[in-house]
């Protein structure tokens, strides 16, 4: 019962804003706004966005241009007050959300992401069934993101679930086979994972940063984060995380057919943060998965209505190199015809995740 989408506080590494969609009047913040941004914020005297001392630059501009235009969601890389952020936004009822997280240090991932992804291209055209892709995509993704371990997890028809497929360091132990029930992640939650496809939690140690004014001066209620990448989690989730020695973990939602067919699952035994030096929509805009046709000749698939199209929306938090992954199995699996509805089905025996916290994993 817990509302997991309205927790009224974020995640400490970044910052939020709510601003009045008419004249991007600040009327909301979090309360750590003032220190993440580097200058005195005072969301109740509504500060308009251009009188922010955010530096030299059109940000404000630039807010204001998305927020008369058609795109659902921003997401832009800026130096503010000297500082370099990766700011996005959308639309929510109660006004424009915008989210500030300094960007981490870190190579460029473009070198490697290219040749990993023409590999996969290659890899994935010639893997059998559901099985074999899946672990080809916990490899890909873990080397991709450094992340201790990566799990594939999948529902059944009851929603409980499996990790069908791991890649690991050996830093965390395997999960590999172990059935966890559908308690563990609620309707609310699988729910949210549908509309907002990639949660990264970098510590389950935070402090849940408040929310000021705590309701919105829009409607009086409490602002919905459920497409805000900084949205503070379940506690209940947090002690569920800690009870498996997992410090930070990042899910992807596995979208197959408009249904929740599963998780990515990446978990890590340590603090640690996916930065984004190729974000959706910046240097990639499209992929396209080639097969053969029934002819044996190689095309490109678009059948699919846009599902192989990178999204520049909540899931552009984290690399672009990640969401391609997470695409490009959504269609393989699409090809080998496994949907929700229909499954092909892997006994992977009965072995049962027992974590205390029941309902821990709906965070």
């Amino acid at each position: 019962q817990e509302p997991i989408r309205i927790p009224g506080a974020v995640q400490p590494h970044g910052a939020l804003l709510v601003l009045r969609p008419d004249d991007l009047a600040v009327v909301q913040a979090s309360a750590n706004a003032s220190a993440v941004l580097g200058f005195d914020l005072a969301p109740d005297r509504t500060p308009r966005l251009a009188d922010l001392p955010f530096g030299k630059g059109s940000f404000a501009d630039d807010i204001g241009c998305w927020s008369t235009g058609a795109e659902g969601f921003y997401l832009k890389a800026h130096r503010l007050a000297g500082r370099p952020f990766e700011v996005s936004a959308h639309r929510a009822r109660q006004g424009l959300v915008l989210e500030f997280e300094p960007v981490c240090d870190g190579e460029d991932a473009s070198e490697t992401f290219y040749p990993l992804l023409r590999d996969f291209l290659d890899e994935s055209e010639a893997l059998p069934d559901t099985q074999r892709l899946a672990e080809a995509v916990a490899v890909r993704v873990r080397r991709l993101t450094g992340f201790h371990r990566v799990m594939i997890y999948r529902f059944d028809a009851e929603w409980n679930g499996t990790v069908i497929a791991e890649d690991g360091d050996g830093t965390l132990p395997s999960y590999l086979d172990l059935r966890v029930p559908a308690s563990d992640i609620p309707a609310q939650a699988r729910d949210l994972y549908l509309l907002n496809r990639l949660r990264i939690i970098p510590t389950c140690n935070y402090t849940p940063v408040p929310l000021e004014p705590a309701l919105s001066p829009v409607d009086g209620a409490p602002l919905d984060l459920s497409f805000a990448a900084l949205r503070s989690v379940s506690p209940v989730h947090l002690d569920y995380m800690r009870n498996m020695g997992t410090v930070a973990s990042m899910s992807i939602s596995l979208i197959v057919s408009g249904k929740l067919w599963g998780l990515i699952s990446c978990h890590h035994a340590r603090e640690r943060r996916v930065g984004a030096q190729v974000r959706a929509g910046n240097r990639v805009q499209r992929v396209r998965r080639r097969h053969r046709d029934a002819a044996g000749v190689r095309v490109l698939d678009d059948r699919h209505g846009g599902l192989d199209e990178v999204e520049s929306g909540a899931q552009g938090r984290v690399s672009i190199d990640v969401v391609v992954v997470r695409h490009l199995l959504a269609l393989q699996l699409g090809r080998l015809g496994d949907t929700v509805a229909t499954r092909a089905g892997v006994d992977l025996g009965a072995r049962r995740l027992l974590l205390a916290g029941a309902g821990g994993r709906g965070g």
